[in-house]
C-alpha cells in the first residue's frame, strides 16, 4: 500500500516529542495553578491580618451608651406608670 500513496511533504515528529511537549506543557499548566494559588493564599493572610488589627466591628463607648439610654428609657417608663 506504501507504493500506491505518495511520499509526505512534511516531516513526521518522533512521537517522543510529543510527549516531551504534552509533560511541558502539563508542568506549566500545574505550576501556573500553584503560583496562583499561592498568591491567594498570601492575599488571604495579609487580608486575615488586617482584620485582625482594624479592632472589634462595633464601638464599645457607643454600646455602653445604647444600654444606658435603654435602662434610663425604661426606669423613665416605670415611673410615669406609678404616678
Amino acid at each position: 500500500m506504501s507504493q500506491l500513496l505518495p511520499p509526505s511533504p512534511l516531516p513526521t515528529k518522533p512521537p517522543f516529542r510529543k510527549g516531551k511537549r504534552l509533560g511541558l506543557g502539563a508542568v506549566a499548566f500545574s505550576g501556573a495553578g500553584q503560583l496562583a494559588l499561592g498568591i491567594a493564599g498570601g492575599l488571604a493572610l495579609v487580608g486575615r491580618s488586617r482584620v485582625r488589627t482594624a479592632g472589634p466591628p462595633l464601638p464599645e463607648q457607643t454600646i455602653e451608651r445604647v444600654k444606658d439610654e435603654i435602662a434610663e428609657t425604661k426606669d423613665k417608663a416605670k415611673e410615669a406608670r406609678n404616678e
